[in-house]
């Protein structure tokens, strides 16, 4: 019999073509950093492990009957995931459309599949807290997730775990170094694409220098400022300036 085997881990994008891909060439999305675009391509159109179906390691087949060879195909069930799951952990799980026979010899009625979630709580040996999490399984995959495993990937690059405690810094920090990284790249790592945007537009502008109206503008201010104060240190005479006036007014009959 003749076998080919297949891994498990598939690209539904090339099964489905559910799944835009990003134009990095344009805008702002090119000015990105290549670790952020790399991750972000591994996140959004990276192999993923199937969690709905099995797919079948043995792809070519004899038919028992005819004895012809043939093929199965390995096709992924298309998934929803509502915008709820980036409020928790659903370990690639999602909301599954189709058909489903209540009663024998009945027409098939359309039906959702949701996942049964659960609230847990989950301890964090590097950030020394504990979460509650609405979770499913342990598959990173939703925002929440990337936003905790960013910030764990942080407090390993920037060594700020247990700052009271060397002794046990030391000892989390070996255990899992081998997870670091540049504290730049995990300063990137996990944020949306949205959130990218926005942060390398903040960074550019911070970096570019300042308009001539605004220091011209400020440069006045500082100006009148300084001619103000030195109008206050000049000493004053005793008479009031309505006094001073008719004094010097030739108009006036001094007689």
């Amino acid at each position: 019999m003749a076998v080919a085997r297949h891994h498990y881990v598939l690209d539904y994008t090339r099964y489905l073509g559910i799944r835009k891909k990003i134009d990095w060439s344009k805008g702002v999305l090119a000015r990105l950093p290549e670790h952020y675009k790399k991750f972000y391509e591994e996140w959004k159109h990276g192999p993923e492990i199937p969690v709905h179906w099995k797919p079948n390691e043995v792809l070519l087949y004899r038919h028992e009957e005819t004895g012809e060879i043939k093929r199965r195909e390995n096709i992924p069930i298309p998934i929803t995931y509502p915008k709820e799951h980036n409020q928790g952990i659903w370990g690639g799980e999602g909301v599954v459309y189709g058909y489903k026979k209540k009663v024998y010899r009945k027409r098939r009625v359309p039906h959702w599949w949701a996942p049964t979630l659960i609230r847990t709580v989950v301890y964090s040996e590097i950030l020394d807290k504990h979460m509650s999490l609405v979770t499913s399984a342990a598959d990173l995959k939703s925002e929440l997730a990337l936003s905790i495993k960013r910030l764990l990937l942080l407090s390993i690059a920037r060594k700020n775990l247990y700052p009271d405690d060397p002794k046990k810094q030391k000892e989390v920090y070996d255990k899992y170094q081998q997870y670091s990284i540049p504290e730049d790249e995990a300063d990137w790592y996990g944020l949306s694409l949205q959130y990218a945007c926005l942060k390398q537009e903040y960074l550019e502008a911070q970096e570019q220098p300042e308009p001539l109206k605004h220091r011209f503008r400020r440069e006045l201010i500082d100006q009148l400022i300084h001619s103000e104060k030195n109008m206050q240190e000049i000493p004053k005479s005793e008479k009031g300036w309505l006094e001073r006036l008719q004094e010097w007014n030739p108009f006036q009959n001094k007689s």
